[in-house]
């Protein structure tokens, strides 16, 4: 059995405008910043430290009371003291939601 502790602290504000009839547009930036204690013994990770940060934007419109449709965008960037551990992402979606009542 093994473990190991995780300290971390972040922000995440998020805002909302409501442009033109029935539109939204949805905008978020979050950042993170952690430390992991030193584990067992081999562990790649152990004494790790990263900072996560990554924006969303958000582009919605509701042509009917019961339909959303949207398409959003997020980058990622994650930086860490463990190389392997390093990455960016992008990341692209649609959204359709249909609400019953």
């Amino acid at each position: 059995i093994s473990t190991d502790l995780i300290e971390d602290w972040y922000v995440r504000p998020g805002f909302t405008w409501n442009f033109a009839k029935n539109m939204r547009l949805n905008t978020a930036f979050s950042y993170e910043h952690g430390e992991r204690s030193p584990g067992v013994e081999g562990d790649a990770h152990s004494g790790e430290r990263y900072d996560w940060m990554g924006t969303t934007i958000e582009l919605s419109y509701s042509p009917t009371r019961r339909l959303v449709v949207g398409l959003n965008y997020r980058l990622t960037l994650r930086s860490s003291s463990v190389d392997s551990q390093e990455y960016t992402q992008n990341r692209v979606g649609i959204m359709v939601t249909y609400r019953m009542q």
